[in-house]
């Protein structure tokens, strides 16, 4: 099963395994003693695990199992590490900006894997990077988006313009005319999550330039052509 999962010949692992046992009894004797080691050596592995739960994952490989949404390699990683929920990735190629594993899924458009996430308790409040919401809903990932929603993520004006809810995008406006020139992380303005007619109407009235441009140096029209379904 090792051989498999890390798609290593057998004389490989073996060798490894016997490197590593002898390394562990050398560093057990000297901070356990002999007869603690002996114990702990000869203990019985649990055979009630499965397969899946014997694999040992890393953050880089969780945060994969997310974006293909397998929701089984999901639940038995937070089982073992669930300070993996809300930790971020370091792969910038793979997963731009470091985000978590809630932000993958919304990327994705894994709704399965985002509804075990809010179950574990993620996006318990919005932070200063762009919410959940808004990542599915300028990937045009409705089902995402309902999941969210209906798992309580709470709703920024950069989500609500991105979800095509003009209503709240203008109660945001009328209650913090500020937020028109509000920026996210990475230097986008409301505008840039615009994806309806009527959000763009609310947007212009309270104000909003049509040429504001990112930390790429992307204007809304240039970044909304170039994201998702609206390529």
């Amino acid at each position: 099963e090792i051989c498999e999962f890390l798609g290593l010949p057998l004389g490989t692992v073996k060798k490894r395994l016997h490197d590593a046992r002898r390394r562990l009894r050398t560093q057990l004797m000297a901070s356990a003693g002999e007869e603690r080691t002996r114990q702990v050596l000869r203990r019985p592995p649990d055979t009630m695990h499965s397969r899946l739960e014997e694999r040992i994952m890393q953050l880089a490989d969780f945060l994969e199992s997310v974006g293909r949404g397998d929701v089984p390699a999901v639940a038995v990683a937070l089982d073992a590490h669930p300070e993996w929920l809300d930790s971020k990735g370091d792969n910038e190629l793979k997963w731009h900006c470091g985000w978590n594993a809630l932000e993958v899924a919304a990327a994705s458009g894994q709704a399965s894997v985002a509804q075990l996430l809010l179950a574990r308790g993620a996006g318990t409040s919005i932070t200063t990077d762009v919410s959940p919401v808004a990542i599915a809903a300028v990937e045009g990932h409705r089902d995402v988006v309902d999941v969210l929603l209906q798992g309580g993520m709470p709703v920024d004006v950069f989500a609500a313009a991105a979800i095509g809810d003009a209503q709240r995008v203008a109660e945001f406006l009328r209650s913090n005319p500020a937020l028109i020139r509000q920026r996210t992380y990475d230097g986008k303005t409301p505008l840039h999550f615009c994806r309806s007619i009527a959000v763009l109407e609310a947007l212009l009235a309270a104000g909003a330039e049509l040429d504001p441009v990112d930390d790429s140096g992307q204007t809304p029209l240039q970044w909304i052509s170039n994201t998702g379904r609206y390529k």
